[in-house]
């Protein structure tokens, strides 16, 4: 039942990103807007309007201020009746034709009117329905957590369908918020440039003077289609954003990615993050294709209580065998083995986590990292030895394979071997749980015991706060 979460936290991340509630509730505080009559109506002028070329077949605006162009684009956005598309948000490292190649995808899907909001972003499904009132329901299709132990919420709020929806209200619970921000590339920027007064402001202003810079590129293709390409230049940050000439849809949006990805020994700029906001229209679709309600026997809540970690792992106060371990000339307290991530996305936070307890360590127990590429195995060879000893995978595969530690995870083993504390990631509050362990145990406290009473205690008040949410 643990929740997998992204720790990169950028500027970026802002909305990639600019989405990040804080922005929304800034953005759409006691925002209304016309009936959709006037919608509809403001919808087709738009078209009209996007429908005007030259006779080379570019729009007449792509000579205008790109500053501009891209504010018409937005407002496109903010009077349509209808919007949807199968947009999937992709980090990539290298190219197709690379043998390093790394991909990761996850879906960013919007559909919208002024009666309903479907959103399907990573693990988190919404789902808003407007009719004498406005009524969300919300899950997160998610096995590994056991879809976040069923929990599905449903709040509702008085609305009207003539006034579109606002985001304070659809993303008011701090859970579901929380868990759009920590995504590959944070919540979907098309409720910002559906919902917002000013799309995009926290990373860029279209409505005022600043340093931003706004630039007409190239023409591009998708698909044998010719689009427009703004680029968009705030600080250091780099946006771009393919344009279908006719419509005013945003076909593709190339975002700066996350700061923290591990180095490669390719080229510079390898990574890189980009929203393909494939199959988008304006044009209505008849039904939609998300399902209304999940797939599991629902527990309803008022509030999401977040999950608590899985359970403490059942070898713990076991002794292993730790005499092949040995190689520094004196033998510490204690081991700390930490089997690296395999997926590059997640390495580099993992490394930082884990790097920064060396200090602390400070000759009470030596560290054990495990490589599963030779990239790491150079990065940790960097590292001060002793404390640090480095590990290819297939030296530890027995050993992990005891210990049951899969890739991302870690374990603290006493001198005689015996295995005090097994975690799942190494985020910053496990890492603080590796010296918590250790003081204890010094104390002479029985730690495996002492973990088995705390977790049943977390039990405990999850289920009283479960308890309290439920209609």
């Amino acid at each position: 039942m643990l929740c997998h979460r992204v720790s990169q936290v950028s500027r970026i991340r802002c909305l990639v990103h600019g989405l990040g509630l804080l922005v929304v509730i800034g953005i759409l505080h006691g925002c209304q807007r016309s009936e959709p009559k006037d919608l509809v109506s403001e919808n087709q002028d738009a078209d009209r309007r996007a429908a005007i070329m030259e006779s080379d077949g570019q729009p007449i605006g792509q000579r205008a201020d790109a500053k501009i162009r891209l504010r018409e684009v937005f407002r496109r956005y903010q009077v349509c009746s209808y919007y949807r598309d199968n947009a999937v948000v992709t980090l990539r490292r290298g190219t197709t034709s690379s043998a390093d190649e790394f991909v990761s995808t996850a879906p960013l899907r919007v559909e919208f009117n002024h009666r309903r909001l479907n959103v399907d972003a990573y693990a988190v499904r919404i789902r808003v329905d407007v009719q004498d009132r406005a009524e969300v329901i919300a899950w997160f299709d998610e096995p590994e957590t056991g879809n976040f132990d069923s929990q599905t919420l449903r709040t509702a709020w008085n609305a009207n369908t003539k006034d579109r929806l606002q985001l304070d209200q659809v993303l008011a619970d701090e859970v579901l918020r929380s868990r759009l921000s920590a995504g590959l590339a944070g919540p979907p920027p098309q409720l910002e440039w559906l919902l917002a007064d000013e799309p995009m402001s926290g990373l860029f202003r279209l409505r005022s003077d600043t340093n931003d810079q706004f630039t007409w590129l190239d023409d591009g293709r998708i698909n044998q289609q010719r689009l427009q390409r703004i680029e968009v230049v705030s600080d250091r940050d780099r946006f771009v954003f393919w344009i279908e000439p006719a419509t005013s849809l945003i076909r593709r949006v190339e975002f700066p990615p996350p700061q923290t990805l591990p180095p490669t020994n390719m080229v510079a700029d390898d990574w890189s993050l980009q929203l393909d906001l494939n199959e988008a229209t304006f044009q209505p679709q008849g039904s939609g294709t998300m399902e209304s309600l999940p797939g599991f026997p629902p527990i309803f809540v008022g509030a999401f209580v977040p999950v608590p970690p899985p359970p403490p792992s059942p070898l713990l106060g076991r002794c292993f065998d730790l005499s092949r371990w040995n190689r520094s000339s004196s033998e510490s307290p204690y081991h700390l083995i930490a089997n690296s991530p395999e997926d590059a996305a997640t390495f580099q936070q993992w490394f930082a986590n884990i790097t920064a307890a060396i200090p602390a360590l400070n000759g009470t127990a030596t560290m054990h990292l495990v490589a599963h590429e030779r990239e790491s195995v150079r990065q940790f060879e960097r590292l001060p030895s002793p404390p640090v000893l480095v590990w290819e995978a297939d030296e530890m595969n027995t050993a992990l394979r005891k210990l049951r530690l899969p890739p991302g995870s870690m374990a603290v083993l006493s001198q005689d071997g015996q295995l005090l504390l097994v975690e799942t990631r190494a985020d910053a509050g496990s890492v603080g749980n590796v010296f918590a362990v250790i003081r204890d145990h010094v104390s002479g406290i029985d730690v495996p015991q002492k973990i088995r009473s705390d977790y049943e205690s977390i039990l405990q008040s999850y289920q009283a706060k479960l308890q309290s949410v439920r209609p």
